[in-house]
């Protein structure tokens, strides 16, 4: 599959130097509801061109469109610009990202980045290391008096941001993920550390895509905001959305409301208010069918348990972080 790979960074490589018009128009949005530009749009369109071309069957799942099934024998993941806003302001750190998998992402077997400005090619196969240009790379042995980190210092960043950036000799950052990953592969720099509450809290729609590649039927939301939005542009026409929580915007000073609303209207959904209060006379009822339906495996899980009364607290503050996974619990003895 590295040949398939290639061709089709080379298509976007292609596309880029000869686009026309203005690259940083916004023309859409994608499929996280951010705008999507000219450029994003054209490097896509690139790939998905030489797809229909090609004889690969690939389903494709990319930060601009979303999931695009294809009848695929294997997944496509693709980010078709990384490194957008370098690109549009003439900072010379751009790529394409792809990579080739099994049904999820957890399945890739094969990566491949392209330096657009450059047109190095990094590429990676599982249990066979990693070339630059076809020459074996590797990370270099770590020296504390001589490092050079990559971190991320934005208004987003986490405190602990800086007192990484704090330890290296030397700090950069790319602004392209995938490049600064491959700063680290080469040996070039020795960390590359992205801590952004944006991006801890947002769920990217190619997670979110994967997950559902047919999308959503019934949502029952807890959390709303980039939660929800992220959620809105997978919902299948006459989904359902149970509305019984905001608990990412309680304490929002101006909360945030929902930025996809037009696809409730675009799918015909229905969304409803549900208290549990209203619910209380068939309590009974609701125990029997649950507890049942664990037993068969119908409905899976996940908890994350803090040891000790002596944790609470902490377990308290991490839950409304969202530190934790599924439901928190404190076990007591």
């Amino acid at each position: 599959m590295a040949e398939l790979l290639d061709d089709l960074a080379r298509a976007v490589q292609h596309a880029v130097d000869t686009l026309r018009g203005d690259p940083g128009e916004i023309l859409s949005r994608g499929a996280d509801g951010a705008p999507s530009s000219r450029l994003d749009r054209v490097a896509e369109a690139a790939v998905l061109e030489r797809l229909k071309t090609s004889e690969a069957r690939v389903d494709v799942l990319s930060e601009e469109a979303g999931f695009i099934h294809r009848g695929g024998e294997c997944l496509l993941v693709l980010d078709p610009v990384d490194g957008t806003h370098n690109a549009l302001r003439g900072i010379p750190a751009f790529s394409v990202s792809l990579a080739l998998g099994h049904d999820r992402l957890s399945g890739i077997e094969e990566g491949l980045v392209r330096d657009l400005v450059s047109g190095a090619t990094y590429h990676a196969a599982k249990g066979e290391g990693a070339t630059l240009n076809g020459k074996p790379i590797r990370v270099k042995p770590f020296d504390p008096r001589d490092t050079l980190f990559s971190v991320y210092l934005g208004t987003n960043a986490e405190p602990d941001s800086a007192r990484v950036a704090g330890k290296a000799r030397r700090v950069r950052n790319l602004g392209a993920a995938s490049l600064d990953l491959c700063l680290v592969a080469r040996g070039a720099a020795d960390v590359y550390y992205m801590h952004s509450r944006e991006q801890r809290l947002k769920l990217r729609a190619r997670d979110l895509a994967a997950a559902t590649p047919k999308g959503i039927d019934i949502n029952f939301e807890n959390v709303g905001g980039q939660i929800l939005d992220a959620i809105a542009v997978r919902l299948n026409p006459f989904s359902r959305i149970a509305l019984c929580g905001l608990i990412s915007q309680y304490n929002e000073v101006r909360p945030h409301g929902m930025d996809n609303l037009v696809m409730l209207l675009i799918n015909r959904v229905m969304l409803k208010g549900f208290i549990v209060s209203d619910y209380m006379a068939r309590q009974g009822e609701a125990l029997a069918d649950l507890m049942a339906w664990v037993r068969e495996g119908r409905i899976k899980y996940r908890e994350t348990v803090a040891e000790g009364l002596e944790q609470a607290p902490q377990a308290f503050i991490g839950m409304l972080k969202g530190a934790n996974l599924g439901k928190q619990l404190v076990r007591l003895a």
